[in-house]
């Protein structure tokens, strides 16, 4: 099961960003520790609301360097929602694909399969849930088996992410 931590890696993860960020406050944020991936995600303010972008930074464990960097972008065509989810691949030498998930309204978990077991992803604020799982071949498409429940433990939704790398 990930868990979301202290925000005392967000620091480092915006230190990325500074050039972006021009000073601006982090928001809300949230940090995640999974079976593969530590992530960072934040929404910062501009004027009072929050930004059109989502910032986010991905390592393969606690006391790893930063590895991906995904940045969304959330569009008013899509509803205010995310306009991709941000596929990452390759976190240094290991197999590990990454990408953010919306919950759906009510949803205090995502399950996520993964080789051999399921992956919990308690949702936190309203920022979507970067969630990760292993792969065995490369390739610029990662699909995902999601679950999503409330926090009584009631199937929300069932569904399947088949997502892409940017660009």
């Amino acid at each position: 099961m990930s868990k979301v931590v202290a925000p005392t890696l967000a620091t480092s993860c915006s230190a990325f960003y500074a050039s972006d960020l021009h000073g601006r406050g982090l928001g809300q944020v949230v940090e995640r520790v999974d079976t593969n991936v530590v992530s960072v995600a934040f929404r910062p303010f501009l004027r009072g609301r929050p930004d059109r972008f989502l910032y986010g930074c991905d390592a393969v464990g606690p006391g790893k360097k930063w590895c991906a960097y995904p940045v969304g972008q959330y569009t008013k065509d899509r509803g205010k929602r995310l306009a991709d989810a941000r596929l990452g691949v390759l976190c240094g030498n290991e197999k590990i694909a990454s990408a953010w998930v919306e919950p759906v309204p009510d949803a205090a978990w995502i399950a996520v399969a993964d080789s051999g077991y399921t992956e919990l992803y308690p949702v936190t604020h309203s920022l979507p849930v970067r969630i990760s799982r292993r792969f065995a071949r490369l390739s610029v498409t990662t699909t995902f088996r999601i679950a999503e429940y409330s926090l009584g433990g009631t199937l929300l939704k069932r569904w399947v992410l088949v997502t892409a790398v940017a660009g």
